[in-house]
């Protein structure tokens, strides 16, 4: 339900000014082309990614550098396809980049249990392994 994406540490004009999202179920092998009559849209819009960049290699990602888009999705699927179809400077980019792209869904947070419960769950344990011999 949302697409994250990271400037680079390149080029302002070879940002993505555009997303889609696709979703299949059908079985996918190799590394493409993929036909997407075998894909439902499931997402389209524009990017407005900051101008500011991200550093190159292992470089930490940097929230300012960050944009979110949301949009609505109930369907699961099997395999997701992410195209950029136009970058900020078409014109005179020869290529896109993007430091990293995220693609989130929800899910339920289940919390972990606290150090006191599993200290508990231990001792409690070892009194069992004790008690057998």
């Amino acid at each position: 339900t949302s697409i994250l994406l990271w400037t680079a540490n390149d080029s302002e004009p070879r940002d993505p000014s555009g997303y889609q999202v696709w979703g299949t179920v059908a079985e996918i092998a190799g590394g493409g082309p993929f036909a997407l009559a075998d894909f439902t849209a499931i997402s389209t819009g524009d990017l407005s990614l900051p101008s500011s960049r991200n550093d190159g290699g292992d470089a930490t990602l940097v929230a300012e550098n960050l944009q979110v888009a949301g949009f609505a999705n109930d369907d699961a699927y099997s395999s997701y396809l992410i195209v950029f179809p136009d970058v900020k400077d078409n014109a005179n980019a020869n290529s896109m980049q993007i430091a990293e792209v995220d693609l989130c869904g929800e899910f339920t947070v289940i919390p972990e249990p606290s150090v006191a419960a599993l200290l508990l769950v231990g001792l409690a344990g070892l009194g069992l392994v004790r008690r057998r011999r």
